[in-house]
């Protein structure tokens, strides 16, 4: 379920991302980002949506163990970051902006750190109920 979650997400996040460099629904757009408290607040805040799908939605998907698999995973959300960042230097109707990138990065640490600490909450909750 979580899976479909994410790929619904994911197909969001490349809409709205479309959609402002085509400059669609830009007042629409604008209430989104001002109800997320701007837009910084919008880039770490969906970008830890992001990382805490992508790791709860792969922990029993892919057949890798958990560091090598939250690692692999982080760098690829890396790359996806830094390359939709790039990107907007060659379109016109966007600007390249480090702290976005910033935004983006904290994001994703914030998303990581969600999933290690209820991972990790909820493997000792297990453990504490088996006992």
């Amino acid at each position: 379920m979580l899976l479909y979650i994410l790929m619904v997400y994911g197909v969001f996040l490349v809409g709205l991302s479309v959609c402002k460099s085509a400059e669609w629904f830009l007042p629409q757009l604008y209430v989104i980002e001002h109800w997320l408290g701007g837009d910084k607040w919008m880039h770490l805040t969906l970008s830890t949506i992001l990382a805490s799908l992508v790791f709860f939605a792969t922990e029993r998907k892919i057949g890798m163990t958990g560091v090598k698999r939250v690692t692999i995973l982080f760098v690829i959300l890396f790359v996806l970051l830094a390359t939709d960042e790039l990107l907007q230097y060659f379109v016109s109707t966007r600007r390249l902006d480090i702290k976005d990138f910033v935004a983006g990065m904290t994001g994703l640490v914030l998303g990581l750190l969600f999933y290690v600490v209820l991972n990790g909450l909820l493997k000792l909750r297990n453990v504490l109920v088996k006992k």
